[in-house]
């Protein structure tokens, strides 16, 4: 079983799966500071 290689990428799996969420989270985060200050700053 130690040598089946579907047992050593299922972390790698979680981790990419973790990082696009974070991704999104950190996309979503920027855009809506963006929004935020161009109100701030509107005529």
């Amino acid at each position: 079983m130690a040598d089946d290689p579907r047992r050593d990428t299922g972390g790698d799996e979680d981790l990419t799966w973790l990082w696009g969420v974070a991704g999104l989270a950190l996309a979503g985060a920027v855009a809506a500071t963006v929004l935020l200050v161009r109100r701030l700053r509107g005529p």
